[in-house]
């Protein structure tokens, strides 16, 4: 008898520690869930540097979501559903080139036009200009006095730089 009530204490003993010990894990991992996570900013520069040498890199860096404009696909779409030719508009404001704000890039095709930007970078007919704010950045590859332009969009994610959106305009 008296070895039965012995072992019956040390089980409620058991059962009792491990329930302290499991409702101290539960308030850890609250006050884990609660605290902010900090990320190192990725500097823009070896950032952009890296996105247009290094192709495999290049393809992580690429929001699944991209967004922008080609004016190619535009024109011809247009074209297509008014069964006549186009006529090419003189110029096009490079902050809003239509009301075609919604268009999705397929990431391949995303990756065909950043080869051609990565080009153009190196062409001496190109000016690039780069404009950066805390989270947000945008390279301007364009052809002076004409409205031919590349416009990428850059958004800080996570610490790291994810290209947004890619304006192209052949117009």
């Amino acid at each position: 008898m008296k070895k039965s009530i012995i072992i019956l204490l040390l089980i409620a003993g058991t059962i009792g520690i491990l329930c302290c010990n499991s409702s101290e894990k539960e308030v850890h991992v609250k006050n884990l869930k609660a605290t902010n996570i900090s990320y190192d900013q990725e500097p823009f520069d070896s950032f952009i540097n890296r996105f247009f040498t290094d192709s495999i890199f290049m393809c992580s860096r690429i929001e699944n979501t991209l967004t922008g404009f080609n004016s190619d696909y535009y024109y011809r779409e247009i074209d297509s559903l008014l069964n006549i030719g186009y006529e090419i508009p003189d110029s096009i404001d490079d902050e809003e080139p239509t009301s075609m704000s919604d268009f999705r890039w397929n990431k391949s095709d995303a990756i065909l036009f950043l080869a051609d930007i990565r080009n153009a970078m190196k062409s001496p007919e190109y000016k690039v200009e780069i404009r950066k704010e805390h989270d947000d950045a945008e390279v301007y590859i364009f052809i002076p006095d004409s409205s031919v332009f590349y416009k990428c969009k850059y958004k800080i994610n996570k610490g790291k730089w994810f290209l947004c959106s890619l304006i192209v305009n052949f117009v």
